[in-house]
């Protein structure tokens, strides 16, 4: 079973989302309900904070006070790099889903590895990269207008905004090496010399939370039908990245 660094809602007092989306893996999702993997599963006591477990200290980024946070988004920053109250893996996450919002392929290209979003392009059938965000974004947008139809009697088109989420836990090379095989190899394939730059690789275990029209606030994963949203970040040469 994968080792999950899960946090709970006896962790955070805040709403408590699940949904999933952007990669998925049915064991990981297994091993996040296992209660020896959640933070609040046993007696902490007094406990350092370095040895908490992860959800002990969220932080939450806004873009209008930390303008590189295009989404709203909370995480435990222990387990994230920290540059003088910067968080560049937690920018790139914000990165990516601002340009979903937007179906804005340049910016979704400028959040991967360089190479690597044009290989998801070209996998899913086009070869260009505004083209490929606009199914992306219509996707999503037919999953929330068909769920809302048919569990709430809504009717909508479907213009969506994710506006804010939640890292409820990571896996990383200290947990199971086997969960980034797939993303060396795709790597890989883009740089024939990344791996040897490769310093920090991180699988996000994520829930959230989309407006609609602008308007208040729906949890997302009903509509995708998962429990978390995964997305893989790895620290290259220095720089924080989408794999």
């Amino acid at each position: 079973m994968k080792n999950w660094i899960i946090r709970s809602a006896a962790a955070v007092c805040a709403l408590v989302l699940a949904c999933g989306a952007v990669s998925c893996s049915k064991a990981a999702e297994s091993s996040v309900s296992d209660a020896s993997n959640l933070v609040g599963g046993g007696p902490q006591g007094d406990m350092a904070e370095e040895d908490m477990p992860y959800g002990a200290t969220m932080t939450q980024l806004r873009h209008d006070y930390d303008e590189n946070a295009l989404v709203t988004i909370e995480f435990d920053h222990r387990f994230f790099t920290d540059e003088d109250g910067k968080f560049p893996e937690i920018y790139k996450v914000t990165e990516y889903f601002d340009a979903l919002n937007n179906s804005d392929g340049a910016a979704m290209e400028a959040a991967y590895y360089p190479g690597m979003f044009s290989a998801v392009c070209e996998n899913a059938g086009y070869t260009d990269t505004n083209e490929y965000m606009k199914w992306y974004h219509d996707t999503i947008s037919g999953l929330i207008s068909d769920y809302l139809y048919t569990n709430d009697g809504i009717s909508t088109d479907g213009n969506f905004k994710i506006n804010y989420l939640m890292v409820e836990g990571i896996d990383d090379e200290t947990t199971d090496e086997q969960n980034f095989a797939e993303m060396d190899a795709k790597l890989a394939a883009a740089d024939s010399t990344a791996l040897s730059k490769v310093t920090s690789r991180k699988r996000l275990a994520m829930t959230g939370m989309y407006s609609l029209d602008g308007e208040g606030s729906r949890q997302l994963n009903p509509a995708v039908g998962q429990s978390y949203i995964y997305l893989y970040i790895y620290t290259i040469d220095g720089k924080a990245y989408v794999v």
